[in-house]
């Protein structure tokens, strides 16, 4: 029996478009898998939506055709990919070469944005080889210094704003696109690797504005990235003993103030520069001293928001755990001046209250597999316990 006969047109139409939606899904689910570069959640975005978008470069196809990014757009190819071009061993074509390159991994790197990018294979090949080949040159010419004339590097008002949008989650390319690219011009230049990874760190490590830790808060071994974000923000911690990878429960601790009064002293960490140094012993709470830059909150935010979309894939939420710390250490006026005294907090901000507003929301809407401060939050938890506004402690808190 044709059962087709028995089921009316309106629902067989109806059956179909669904049918069309299921696959297109598929589609789009398959284009998504391992994906390492997203649209920053809302949740995060609501608290600070300027820390997520490009004041004036676009880099990638998320932001691409914004009219307050065009400007820029000449500058990458007449003083950028121009330039990296003319410097190419003389031989084959290179743009041909990049061009064949950046066709066989193009499935690889759609695959990376968590969206399908509605751009024709070309049309996709060139959005990746004009970021990318800009990319490279601006990493290679590395300072500001003998580039007067440079659009972004000679321009002291451009240049901290290009800083700051090439740390932004959305607007990043695959590692897979910079290093295919940067195999092609490796040789050229005297390096024997074909990574990206090195000239980037040392690219970044130069400004003092965008690393709040300076230059010995970033490591270049052991550490990757599958974008220029994800590749900071591992080489801004150590890697961690094994026995720090357990879950570990989230865990509060009382402000600066509050443990000052306490009893409790501050002090520099003496170890490696990372973030990640804070340990408490004795009553002393030694932390890595941090300076705070206008740029640092987006820094420090979008680092977090890369975090927060890989959670629950084996990576341990690091800057996550640091910005919740801080939130509960930091959370007045006057925790801030403490640790300025210390030497253990600068700033470039308006006043003490500019940071401690920072820190306060930095820890908000954020989800944490695997706290890593936990164990320290116990031992520092444990001594105001027995030293701070407890039962044995209570006189002390009026006598400080």
């Amino acid at each position: 029996m044709n059962t087709e006969k028995l089921v009316p047109e309106e629902n067989k139409v109806l059956a179909d478009s669904i049918k069309l939606k299921l696959d297109k899904s598929m589609e789009s689910s398959t284009t998504t898998t391992g994906c390492s570069i997203y649209r920053v959640h809302e949740n995060l975005r609501r608290i600070n939506r300027s820390a997520y978008m490009p004041e004036v470069i676009s880099i990638g196809p998320f932001h691409h055709g914004e009219a307050s990014l065009a400007a820029m757009e000449d500058h990458k190819l007449s003083y950028y990919v121009r330039a990296l071009l003319s410097r190419a061993t003389p031989g084959p074509n290179k743009l041909e070469e990049c061009v064949a390159c950046l066709k066989r991994i193009e499935d690889e790197a759609r695959k990376c944005y968590s969206e399908p990018i509605e751009l024709t294979s070309d049309e996709f090949v060139e959005r990746m080889l004009i970021d990318g080949l800009f990319m490279i040159e601006l990493l290679l010419r590395k300072s500001p210094k003998g580039n007067e004339n440079d659009p972004i590097l000679g321009n002291i008002w451009v240049l901290p704003s290009v800083l700051r949008d090439l740390v932004l989650l959305e607007n990043q390319l695959p590692m897979v696109v910079l290093n295919c690219l940067f195999k092609v011009f490796a040789p050229r230049r005297g390096y024997t690797n074909d990574s990206i990874k090195i000239p980037a760190l040392q690219f970044f490590e130069q400004f003092e504005q965008l690393m709040p830790w300076g230059k010995k808060g970033l490591r270049f071994s052991g550490c990757e990235g599958t974008h220029l974000l994800d590749l900071l923000g591992n080489a801004c911690h150590e890697s961690p003993e094994a026995g720090n990878k357990r879950k570990s429960s989230l865990e509060s601790i009382p402000s600066v103030t509050e443990l000052k009064r306490a009893g409790v002293k501050f002090s520099a960490s003496n170890m490696s520069g990372s973030f990640m140094d804070v340990n408490f012993n004795n009553g002393i709470l030694r932390i890595t001293p941090v300076v705070i830059h206008e740029q640092t909150e987006t820094l420090f935010r979008n680092i977090i928001a890369n975090e927060q979309c890989c959670a629950g894939a084996g990576h341990v939420t690091y800057m996550t755990s640091y910005a919740i710390l801080m939130s509960n250490l930091i959370k007045s006026a006057q925790d801030v001046r403490i640790l300025r005294e210390k030497g253990l907090l600068r700033h470039h901000l308006g006043d003490d209250k500019d940071v401690a507003a920072l820190f306060s929301k930095l820890g908000s809407e954020v989800n944490v597999e695997n706290f890593y401060f936990s164990e320290l939050c116990d031992a520092v938890n444990s001594y105001y316990e027995t030293h701070g506004c407890g039962a044995t402690g209570f006189l002390s808190c009026f006598r400080n």
